[in-house]
């Protein structure tokens, strides 16, 4: 969603067809991780795929890693992908290392640090990485928004799923505010990994 996020509001920076990059991305952190976990659940080494068991994730949590690994390793190199896209491919490494860590003394709501850092990757995207500005093309007509208005809906996508974990009993609020603090954490982290030139 990050790596959507920033192809919106600064398209000029990807020299790969904005197509390719978009389907190498979901193959790598979408496609491979959810055919390991079906995988994993008709062995039965997952019982079932909410996993609310903290030993049942440690796998998932390390396979997709993996595949996250083996996309930056690729792509770190690849004039075709920019810098800035491999700053987010980071933060996404940065999250799934944390939660795997954090994870062998107490479960985190990953979905909490998904959209919490979606919601950081936006603020990064709008005072590093572009403009300001989120382009929308609705077939002839083009609008331009201001970021301000991807972040305030990144915040509410964080709060409605962070309350749904929560009214789901899937996670209690510790869990929800370690992975908030994970989310905030990631891009930061891998702002510095990545040595970023701003």
């Amino acid at each position: 969603m990050s790596a959507a996020v920033l192809y919106w509001a600064n398209p000029y920076i990807f020299s790969v067809e904005p197509g390719m990059a978009g389907i190498f991305t979901i193959i790598y952190t979408v496609f491979y991780p959810i055919v390991i976990l079906l995988l994993l659940r008709g062995t039965g080494l997952v019982k079932s795929l909410a996993m609310p068991d903290k030993k049942q994730r440690i796998i998932p949590y390390l396979a997709t890693s993996i595949f996250y690994l083996w996309f930056y390793v690729n792509i770190r190199d690849n004039p075709d992908f920019p810098p800035e896209f491999v700053v987010l491919l980071m933060s996404g490494i940065v999250c799934l290392f944390m939660c795997f860590f954090i994870n062998i003394w107490e479960m985190v709501s990953l979905h909490a640090a998904g959209t919490m850092a979606l919601v950081v990757n936006c603020v990064l995207t709008m005072i590093v990485f572009s403009d300001g500005y989120f382009d929308v093309v609705w077939g002839e007509h083009r609008y331009e928004i201001t970021m301000l208005v991807v972040i305030v809906a990144a915040f509410l996508i964080c709060g409605v799923v962070s309350a749904s974990r929560l009214f789901l009993k899937s996670h209690t609020p510790m869990q929800v505010y370690i992975g908030w603090l994970v989310g905030v954490l990631s891009p930061i982290i891998a702002l510095r990994i990545t040595d970023y030139d701003f």
